[in-house]
């Protein structure tokens, strides 16, 4: 993982700066990755295609693979609302302690957030409006639990081209920041 984070980070580096991007969070668990991100250019997918094409040789090349380091292309979900900005969010940076790789948020070094919090070194460019709001609540809010129920239709919103909650969350968004 250290070596996998550090081919990626300097190509998110890159991407950023190439086409203009703007990180919101970056999570790098050992089969997949969340990237929160927002393409102000309308270049995603080329963005996308040139990071998941540089990073897969970049790590079969260091690991000494033949095979595809991604098995698939990249899935996108657009997001429109803050709130439902939210909802991923806290999904992504919860990812880790879902998988009980760690217990807080905070802990887990291939992330984003341990770097702006200071715990690890951080060079991607985070643009991170909802932590620096309120580092401590943010951190609260982000170490509370999803109820199974809400953290399940999230995942499922993710799957969509546009992030939307099942027909039968009638109030959208409301109720899913509480545990």
């Amino acid at each position: 993982m250290p070596e996998v984070w550090a081919i990626v980070e300097d190509f998110l580096i890159i991407t950023e700066r190439g086409f203009g991007l703007k990180i919101h969070s970056f999570v790098l668990m050992s089969n997949h990755f969340h990237l929160l991100v927002t393409a102000p250019n309308s270049n995603l997918h080329r963005a996308m295609q040139y990071f998941l094409s540089q990073t897969g040789r970049a790590i079969t090349k260091s690991a000494g693979r033949v095979n595809h380091t991604w098995k698939a292309k990249y899935f996108r979900c657009q997001i429109a609302t803050h709130p439902y900005f939210q909802c991923a969010y806290k999904y992504f940076y919860r990812n880790p302690v879902v998988a009980q790789i760690c217990h807080r948020v905070e802990q887990y070094p291939y992330g984003t957030l341990s770097g702006l919090l200071g715990f690890t070194k951080l060079n991607i460019p985070v643009h991170d409006e909802v932590l620096f709001s309120d580092v401590e609540g943010t951190l609260e809010w982000l170490n509370t639990p999803t109820h199974p129920e809400n953290y399940e239709a999230i995942k499922k919103a993710l799957r969509r081209r546009k992030f939307k909650f099942p027909r039968k969350y009638k109030n959208g968004y409301k109720g899913f920041f509480e545990s």
